[in-house]
């Protein structure tokens, strides 16, 4: 039979697995929803774990679930819209994206409820600049700010990898 108590005894299976867990817990945090934003994605009350951002923050994905701060100091969830240099509109309930290489579309958005529109008091284009992402939360997207919505990179604290 297995007996942990057996191997917790030796200094160095300790010392390992005590670095382990430090490691662990300096590249990811556990974290809870709190409020609706992310519906149907991340439920209220729901726990997640992130992957922190400890210098620089490597590229981001379209449609990638971040963890940041807003100019105030909040943390918020949201959903990366629009890349570094690109473009932005909202027209109609849907939003546009501009590439800048000559791409232009209507941003397909699966993950929301159906029922969701967006809508905004921003009108036209509006550049995101370097270094910069377009970030919306899922479940509120009613008279959206354009700008107001546009997240610096060092903002972002990091990435979620899951929800549980």
């Amino acid at each position: 039979m297995f007996d942990i108590r057996k191997y917790l005894k030796n200094p160095l299976v300790l010392i390992l697995l005590f670095n382990i867990i430090l490691l662990y817990f300096s590249f990811f945090r556990l974290s809870t929803v709190g409020g609706q934003g992310m519906e149907p994605a991340m439920k209220n009350k729901s726990k997640f774990v992130y992957r922190k951002f400890l210098t620089d923050t490597p590229a981001l994905n379209r449609s990638e679930l971040i963890v940041y701060t807003d100019s105030s100091g909040f943390t918020h969830i949201g959903r990366i819209i629009a890349l570094p240099r690109e473009a932005v509109r909202i027209e109609n309930d849907s939003i546009y994206i501009d590439t800048r290489d000559t791409t232009k579309y209507k941003l397909s958005e699966e993950y929301l409820y159906p029922s969701i529109k967006t809508t905004s008091s921003t009108s036209g284009w509006v550049d995101v600049q370097s270094g910069s992402y377009f970030v919306l939360k899922d479940n509120n997207r009613q008279n959206v700010s354009i700008p107001s919505n546009i997240v610096k990179r060092g903002n972002i604290k990091g990435t979620i990898v899951k929800v549980l």
